[in-house]
């Protein structure tokens, strides 16, 4: 293993470890252990300066050297990719491989000395009995091994599983979201960032949409003043990306359950997230772990925003009442893989809507829209505009298609009032420019059937842009979203005159009382 360690005996009582007593699992063990390792490796705590002696002799770069030379050796059996090579020589020559590999050794070697102790009957743990590296160089090869085994895996890609091979790719065409106040506002509220959130000392920073939904942020089930500055910087982080997971999430959930299954939740993987978003894979098949991480923060992110809505509850008695609705946005669970360096990399998330999706999923009072898949895979910096007119114009189409005004112009204002796309401070043209291309692009892309300029008066030379922004645009959808949306006037025709005979049976009734 390098250097010998000093010839001074350490001898560290075994009740100043976090061992309390016979410990017959091994694997209770180390991983009781751990805590004290990672201090003294710190430099903390008592028995600092054997963890700091310890780190040097694992340190000696002979034996780096000799963990490097493996690992090529292993990878050579299985691949000759010249790429594959000098990622695995970055892996290894990383600072947080050789911490990784000093903390498993270090654990192994105290777990080696005191299963020395226990066997002799001591009460103290001799560091440097000679008796002590029989037993832990086996140990060290098998702990060098997995790490090595893991640093090829993430190289190479490995071999997928049979539960893997299982798992189809989620790649719809369109997905489906539900098109109500409470989730259009949360959508608003992300896309405005810091922008339009009151951040109160006494209560969690807020968003109040127009709609008079209430968004908020909040660190668990219950008001925790000391979470405020947590909660803040989570509505600092508030982002397009954030909309786009949503979306996916919801849109998942939907063609799992139809969304008239109750608010089960369902797995979604981190890879049908990033495949949705058109994002590309490493040569070796996956994907990278920034983008695993990304997708995880979104996840947290959306966790933690609570909806406030005033819906109509019909009570015992019959009677429409306005009730104020809170619960959190999504419900989330998080899958993980255990990582190269010790830690874990997101694998799937178990996700389900709060509690306000159940108004809104009902037989007869059902708000389902659909978006088609390419506006999902615009970026969400460069492409920022077509991302939040594609989400809008999907809502929008929603909301027409109980009478298929779906022609039915708007102004360029409201457009981007309702898509929250700022004004410039400067550049009018450019930023006109890029409005255009953004509808040319959602044409191109078959999201939008075609769009034009209505009531388009001749704007003046200069300060024109008050008059552009009242002139009325009109957009049509593309036809798949008209077709889907085909059979919507006639049942909601079919579910009024149910309601009308319900409610003169009901008048009946009460006449005759």
């Amino acid at each position: 293993m390098g250097k010998e360690a000093g010839d001074t005996a350490q001898m560290v009582p075994r009740e100043s470890l976090p061992l309390l007593g016979e410990i017959a699992d091994r694997s209770e063990l180390m991983l009781r252990l751990l805590p004290d390792v990672e201090r003294g490796l710190r430099g903390e705590g008592e028995h600092a300066n054997f963890y700091n002696r310890l780190r040097d002799d694992i340190a000696d770069n002979d034996f780096f050297t000799e963990v490097t030379g493996i690992g090529f050796a292993a990878l050579a059996t299985i691949s000759q990719d010249p790429q594959h090579h000098s990622e695995l020589a970055t892996i290894l020559g990383s600072t947080d491989f050789r911490q990784a590999l000093t903390r498993d050794i270090a654990i192994e070697y105290m777990a080696a000395a005191y299963d020395q102790a226990t066997a002799a009957g001591r009460d103290t743990l001799n560091v440097d009995d000679p008796h002590i590296r029989e037993g832990f160089g086996q140990a060290i090869k098998r702990r060098t091994s997995e790490l090595l085994d893991r640093a090829i895996a993430i190289v190479v890609g490995p071999p997928p599983t049979k539960q893997q091979a299982l798992i189809p790719a989620f790649a719809p065409d369109a997905i489906s979201f539900i098109n109500a106040r409470p989730a259009l506002a949360a959508m608003r509220a992300m896309w405005a960032g810091g922008e339009g959130w009151q951040r109160p000392d006494d209560r969690q920073p807020f968003y109040t949409d127009k709609t008079g939904a209430t968004v908020y942020m909040q660190e668990g089930a219950q008001f925790n003043p000391l979470a405020v500055g947590a909660a803040w910087h989570r509505v600092l982080s508030l982002d397009d990306s954030k909309v786009n997971t949503f979306l996916i999430l919801i849109g998942k959930w939907m063609a799992d359950t139809g969304g008239d299954q109750g608010l089960a939740k369902v797995r979604v993987h981190v890879a049908d997230i990033l495949s949705f978003r058109g994002l590309k894979k490493e040569p070796h098949g996956g994907y990278k772990r920034s983008q695993k991480e990304e997708a995880l923060r979104d996840a947290l992110a959306l966790s933690s925003i609570w909806v406030r809505s005033i819906e109509q509850i019909r009570t015992e008695k019959g009677k429409l009442e306005p009730r104020a609705i809170d619960s959190q946005l999504l419900v989330i669970a998080i899958e993980s893989n255990a990582d190269l360096f010790g830690g874990f990399e997101p694998f799937a998330f178990r996700v389900a809507p709060g509690d306000w999706a159940e108004h809104y999923l009902g037989k007869h009072n059902r708000f389902v829209a659909t978006l088609l898949r390419p506006v999902m895979r615009y970026d969400p910096d460069k492409q920022r505009i077509a991302m939040r007119l594609g989400i809008y114009l999907a809502s929008q189409w929603r909301n027409r298609a109980h009478n298929e005004s779906y022609d039915q112009e708007v102004s360029v204002k409201s457009l981007l009032d309702g898509a929250i796309i700022a004004l410039p401070s400067s550049n009018p043209q450019r930023f006109r420019e890029q409005f255009e291309q953004a509808l040319d692009q959602l044409q191109a892309d078959t999201v939008i059937g075609g769009w034009e300029y209505v009531n388009d008066t001749e704007l003046p030379i200069r300060k024109w842009l008050t008059n552009w922004l009242d002139w009325g645009v009109r957009i049509i959808p593309a036809g798949v979203v008209s077709e889907r949306y085909a059979k919507i006037p006639a049942r909601r025709k079919k579910a009024q005159i149910q309601a009308k005979r319900a409610s003169a049976a009901a008048k009946g009734r009460r006449k005759t009382a």
